[in-house]
């Protein structure tokens, strides 16, 4: 109701001053929160006949092209933008994740830089800046390292101070509380950043004090309450992974903190499949610290959060440290870089034991390896069905990739150029936003040319399909799947499994490039579709679009659907379970490292001695 009322007093100041540059730009703004994307359109291009020199328009201008695949028009808007306004910061940011969704990511994180110089605190710029990181460089390298790290740490800053701590009391013999005689709130222990200790090297923090905390009862049998904060509670990558823990939790109480900008059919369907034991809490329009009070409110134990530094995160509840236990989970192939998150979920394919020869990534969290993967894919419920293998028709076979072309690196390229000359009646399809004009498929076309592959006869780029059984459809016109590195496909990987198409992948020494080898490993696919090196990836696409290997690649495809359906990697109800096994040791570590009591409380007759600590936001 306060949109359409935003609209009516624009459009009235618009009748008395018909060349309010602000006026038209602000209306546009409220007509595309509203769906009203071709009047906002309308709208932006006055602001800019009224002021040409007025950046916001054309930066606006610049958005909706790009979210259209318009990159020619999106380039030209955020251009003309900078010249109008050179100090605008959050021009540069939005140029850059259109540098970015062209694969250009030398550009994309010079924007992103330029923003920060500009603006510091850009919060949109410092995240993209930090997930643009992964897809050039290995996560081990020391400038992925420290960049999270150094974020983490000033982030945080911004929300010191802002919740009350924790004061943890254990619990006595026969369920009743109590403080160690003659203590008191001020002269309780705090913990300075709330970290669970061991695991990795992680070390508790002991530190400042802290005023009116709120109140944890160590007891490590209670009944856990659970919360997941997310924004992509729709139709996206993360709800395919998100689904199996919401919708099948029994043995904890859940709180689903949903802040999901845009909810569509698959959010009501993950509400509809929720068990009773599941609230919902729609708070999108809060502020962060809202939220966390409402976490505080609702008595979280443990504070699951499924977003990393992707868009529309909500880091900051986390940096205030809402429940005593947090961890980050599925969205973001690294740390959080924030000392307030406790655990972060893997398992031991895609970041292995650091004595081991494959990795030295390093995490401000503590790893929590599940056995097996440490994902659980819920498929969509109306795919198409599988397709046979196309080669099979056609004669000649087609290798595919969907993936976000800041992953296709020209190591990538040079890679998929060798296999395409060793097998030479071969094709790529490359499916992405930008190829919807010639300006966006200008880079990939380059990049084939310089390693010696003519794009125009061997590679097809096609846009995105509107619909997702469309997108899925498109599979079937591919016969292997190739992943790139090192930032390896999840979605795009399990898709292409369920839709009966095997994927190549390269193991590699971070969790972003090793998440590939996972999930194959869950279907049984790894002996023969994982690389240990550049030369073997070729060597395995070459061998399986042979002749001679047709016939049993046709046979994993028309198997591979039901073979996935039964693995560790779609079993839900197993998966949750031994989620909630993970979330009760993390509880009870909590207790026995908070209240050491509440292990020892049987030898104590009166119930009366438990001890107490604090967890305050200090750093």
């Amino acid at each position: 109701g306060e949109k359409h009322k935003a609209v009516a007093m624009y459009e009235l100041c618009l009748c008395f001053s018909p060349k309010h540059a602000e006026a038209w730009n602000n209306l546009g703004v409220v007509l595309r929160d509203m769906g009203n994307v071709d009047r906002a359109v309308t709208c932006y291009k006055e602001a800019v006949e009224a002021n040409p020199r007025f950046g916001q328009p054309l930066n606006n201008l610049g958005i909706v092209f790009a979210s259209k695949g318009e990159v020619k028009e999106s380039l030209r808007c955020f251009q003309q933008a900078i010249a109008a306004s050179p100090l605008y910061a959050e021009v540069y940011n939005n140029l850059g994740v259109l540098y970015r969704d062209m694969g250009c990511m030398e550009e994309c994180l010079t924007c992103y830089r330029k923003c920060l110089e500009l603006d510091p605190k850009n919060r949109s710029a410092g995240h993209n800046l930090l997930m643009g990181l992964n897809y050039v460089h290995c996560g081990e390298e020391e400038v992925v390292r420290k960049a999270h790290a150094e974020w983490g740490l000033n982030f945080a800053k911004d929300f010191e101070n802002l919740l009350p701590g924790f004061k943890v009391v254990g619990v006595g013999k026969h369920g009743s509380t109590g403080a160690m005689e003659g203590s008191s709130s001020s002269e309780c222990y705090e913990i300075s950043n709330g970290k669970a200790s061991g695991g990795d090297g992680v070390v508790t923090s002991w530190g400042s004090k802290t005023t009116n905390p709120a109140v944890v009862v160590a007891d490590p049998d209670k009944d856990l309450v659970v919360g997941y904060i997310s924004p992509d509670l729709f139709t996206h990558s993360v709800s395919y992974f998100a689904e199996a823990p919401i919708t099948n939790h029994r043995g904890v109480k859940v709180v689903v903190y949903n802040v999901t900008p845009t909810p569509d059919a698959k959010t009501d369907r993950l509400k509809r499949l929720s068990p009773g034991n599941v609230t919902w809490r729609d708070v999108a329009h809060l502020p962060e610290l809202e939220i966390a009070k409402l976490v505080r409110e609702d008595k979280v134990d443990i504070l699951v959060e499924l977003t990393g530094h992707t868009a529309n995160n909500r880091l900051g509840v986390m940096a205030m440290k809402a429940a005593p236990v947090q961890a980050t989970w599925i969205g973001y192939p690294n740390s959080t870089g924030l000392r307030e998150v406790d655990y972060r979920i893997t398992d031991w394919t895609t970041d292995p034991s650091p004595e081991g020869p494959l990795t030295n990534q390093t995490y401000v969290e503590a790893l929590e390896r599940l056995p097996g993967c440490f994902l659980c894919y819920t498929p969509t419920h109306n795919s198409p069905e599988v397709a046979p293998l196309p080669a099979l028709q056609t004669g000649a076979v087609t290798f595919g990739t969907f993936n976000a072309l800041a992953k296709v690196t020209d190591e990538v390229v040079e890679a998929w150029c060798a296999i395409l000359r060793r097998v030479p009646s071969s094709r790529l399809v490359i499916k992405a936003k930008p190829f919807l004009c010639e300006q966006g498929r200008q880079r990939m076309e380059q990049a084939f040319s310089k390693f010696g592959i003519d794009p125009r006869e061997r590679v097809d780029l096609i846009p995105l399909v509107a619909s997702n059984q469309g997108h899925l459809a498109v599979y079937g016109h591919v016969d292997i799947a190739l992943d790139p590195w090192p930032y390896a496909g999840t979605t795009t990987t399990t898709e292409a499994l369920y839709m009966g198409v095997a994927t190549i992948t390269l193991k590699g020494r971070c969790h972003a490039q090793n998440v590939g080898w996972t999930l194959l490993q869950a279907v049984g696919l790894d002996a023969d579709f994982c690389a240990e090196s550049v030369e073997g990836y070729v060597d395995l696409a070459v061998k399986w679009a042979s002749p001679e290997n047709l016939r049993a690649l046709s046979g994993i495809r028309q198997n591979l659907r039901e073979r996935m359906l039964s693995s560790r990697l779609c079993q839900a109800k197993p998966f949750v379970e031994n989620l909630e096994q993970v979330y009760r040791k993390w509880w009870k570590k909590f207790c026995q490292d908070r209240c050491p009591s509440s292990e020892e409380n049987d030898s104590d007759d009166s119930g009366e001695s438990a001890h107490q600590a604090l967890i305050s936001m200090d750093h």
